[in-house]
């Protein structure tokens, strides 16, 4: 499949911006990372307002989009391997293809679900094929019609799918745990968010195990591990510590999930710069997950902070 470009002038580019942040969903869910498929969505919409044209030949504009998207990133996937979250290992930097965090403005839009973008699904989307991942994304998120999925992906309806019929069997499979998205009206919720924030900023280890799930996840992108279960956090959280830094910590939200951008000054009464950004899983009154993402400079590029 490929996307040509005609000499033709571009056209107004207003309707096709206004499928930018389901665009953006849609890219960020196949690659994994912001940053890239913010790239994937701009040269979506340039292919697009070079080809108007095409816009006769399929009415529906909605498709055509996705179809060029698509193309895009399965150009993109052909020449990266695929993301993961941190696993058990050394311990060491992994260089350079791990699961992003992505800002909820940036790809949700009215109809989306926010749990098919919590971190442990994009992860568990990256396993499948890409083929299969873009099928079942445009089914199951997009909400295309088989019939406009086969379109997309140049095939036959019974193509189609038994594409996606694999790719939702094999989603399965990875089983990514269940967690709930954020919800400011849920006062037990917002309870433990706000015993969590006292805990990290009092340096509360105790107070803070208390409210860990008994095998919550807990890992620090780029480091290549993750341990599992409160034994192992509590040794984690320990080695954390630095003595003489105060922490604060500014609530945010990503993936769909509660997070927090973890500040810190060297010194009591210092300046307090952004260091991280995490996110948390919340499910049952419990932590289930805490990912701390440490390149948070990096990532302030992307997320609003303050």
């Amino acid at each position: 499949m490929s996307v040509l470009l005609h000499e033709v002038p571009t056209h107004d580019p207003a309707p096709l911006e206004a499928h930018r942040v389901e665009l953006t969903g849609f890219c960020y869910r196949m690659v994994a990372s912001a940053f890239v498929a913010e790239d994937a969505v701009q040269e979506t919409l340039l292919l697009a307002s070079l080809q108007p044209d095409r816009f006769s030949r399929n009415t529906d504009r909605r498709v055509w989009l996705y179809r060029v998207a698509t193309t895009v990133c399965l150009d993109v996937l052909r020449r990266t391997p695929p993301r993961v979250l941190p696993t058990a290992g050394s311990g060491g930097p992994v260089p350079g293809q791990l699961v992003l965090p992505v800002p909820d403005d940036h790809v949700q839009d009215a109809g989306g679900d926010p749990a098919t973008l919590r971190l442990p699904y994009v992860a568990a989307l990256q396993q499948l094929p890409p083929r299969q991942r873009a099928a079942l994304l445009l089914r199951d998120v997009a909400g295309l019609s088989v019939a406009d999925v086969a379109d997309v992906l140049d095939t036959t309806a019974s193509g189609a799918a038994s594409t996606l019929a694999r790719a939702r069997s094999a989603l399965a499979a990875a089983a990514p745990a269940a967690a709930e998205p954020l919800r400011p009206g849920d006062a037990v919720q917002r309870d433990l968010l706000a015993r969590y924030r006292a805990a990290v900023e009092h340096d509360d280890v105790t107070a803070l195990l208390a409210l860990l799930h008994d095998d919550v996840v807990v890992a620090m992108p780029p480091h290549e591990w993750s341990v599992r279960g409160r034994a192992a956090a509590r040794e984690v959280l320990l080695a954390a510590r630095r003595p003489g830094r105060t922490v604060r910590l500014v609530p945010t939200t990503a993936n769909g999930s509660p997070a927090f951008w973890q500040t810190a000054a060297a010194l009591r009464g210092g300046v307090h710069e952004p260091e991280a950004l995490i996110v948390v899983d919340v499910a049952g009154g419990a932590i289930t997950g805490i990912t701390t993402f440490l390149d948070g400079p990096r990532l302030l590029t992307l997320f609003a902070y303050g």
